[in-house]
């Protein structure tokens, strides 16, 4: 039991390791600058929200829920509006580029269930994927997302 433990503790080491390196790496190797913030509703209470399409709601004038909004982000020629936040409300879960690239580097097996190539069942005594080929199995990045935060 104990070098079963030990044996999965190490693994997560070695997942949690690969994150830590992934969030360290240069910005010459990050194609761009996003790092890992988890929102709770309570903080987007003083955030805009970008809830329209549309970028003009008339003519020339800013739509006031679009991307461009100056009610959202300011007047344009404002200092301000280039540093105010807004929240788009994507309605599914998303994982963060270097979460991703980590939880792949960890199994390949969870990036092609992800994109699907690869059948699978959860197994909640383990917590964790194992392939499968039968009716009862899954794939896809909505089914490895719903195990996501039981996952070890």
């Amino acid at each position: 039991m104990k070098r079963y433990h030990s044996i999965e503790s190490s693994e997560k080491n070695r997942c949690c390791d690969q994150i830590q390196r992934e969030r360290n790496m240069s910005s010459a190797n990050t194609p761009f600058n996003l790092d890992i913030l988890k929102l709770e509703p309570k903080d987007l209470g003083l955030l805009g929200e970008v809830n329209e399409l549309n970028i003009f709601s008339s003519g020339s004038t800013f739509h006031p829920n679009g991307l461009f909004s100056t009610v959202i982000f300011g007047q344009v020629g404002n200092n301000l509006r280039n540093r105010t936040f807004g929240y788009t409300d994507l309605h599914c879960e998303l994982i963060h580029p270097v979460i991703h690239r980590a939880i792949v580097s960890c199994k390949a097996f969870y990036k092609q269930i992800m994109e699907g190539s690869v059948t699978a069942v959860w197994d909640p005594k383990t917590k964790t994927f194992e392939k499968d080929n039968s009716e009862k199995a899954q794939t896809g990045f909505t089914f490895f997302m719903e195990h996501l935060d039981e996952l070890k």
